[in-house]
């Protein structure tokens, strides 16, 4: 993931190179140091966290000590509780924009995205509670615009920052010890956020849409945003 973000921004600021050279004329409207500063706010939704797909494809929340130990027992298995279908929120996220250059912004970004699913008793069906968890962003990042007019946008963007996760399976099991089970704490990590194409339309107001990969998201986001 990693390698992939890096690459990712690499050709991004070839991308942002090459839109500089297309929009000379927008570019040489203003001298950067006369560049009036600008602002913006955004709320949108992603689909597919991280947080909800690791769940998904480790099944780490379907596993206790007995399981562990016992993976061959088949009444271990037969009759334990068991967790229902994984819901997520998507990642909810909040945008504060600087536009400090012609066609590039400052873009931070804060944000969580809520996971739960329901667990069950092994022997009758019955539901016996429900597990939440929720992981929270905060990640500063870069924009930068191939067009920018008036009424639509096109942009990409990439982010660096943190991400902390709080609920269930917070502690991960590791390994055996003399004196019991190990476990280690992967709630904190660090995240990294691409966004290859993102198009917005309106003036003022506006609604957005992008395509990106990484910690906060992959897949689609959408949202409104606003111009102070």
């Amino acid at each position: 993931m990693r390698r992939f973000i890096l690459s990712m921004a690499a050709a991004l600021a070839g991308i942002w190179a090459f839109a500089g050279e297309a929009q000379g004329y927008y570019v040489r409207e203003y001298r950067n140091e006369d560049y009036p500063l600008s602002f913006e706010a955004r709320l949108g939704i992603g689909g597919s966290p991280e947080v909800a797909s690791e769940f998904f494809h480790s099944g780490s929340y379907r596993y206790d000590g007995y399981d562990v130990w016992f993976p061959n027992n088949p009444l271990s298995r037969m009759y334990k509780d068991y967790s229902g279908p994984l819901y997520s929120t998507g990642a909810i996220c909040g945008e504060f924009v600087m536009h400090f250059k012609p066609r590039t912004a400052f873009v931070a970004i804060g944000g969580l995205c809520s996971v739960w699913n329901d667990t069950f008793n092994g022997v009758t069906d019955a539901k016996t509670g429900r597990k939440t968890g929720v992981a929270l962003y905060l990640a500063p990042g870069l924009r930068g615009y191939w067009v920018k007019r008036d009424i639509i946008r096109l942009y990409s963007s990439f982010y660096v920052g943190i991400s902390k996760y709080l609920g269930f399976d917070e502690l991960k099991y590791s390994y055996r010890s003399d004196d019991g089970i190990r476990y280690v704490d992967e709630s904190f990590k660090f995240l990294g956020q691409i966004t290859p194409i993102g198009i917005e339309v309106g003036r003022k107001l506006y609604g957005f849409l992008e395509f990106g990969a990484g910690s906060v998201y992959c897949g689609a986001s959408a949202g409104i945003g606003y111009k102070f």
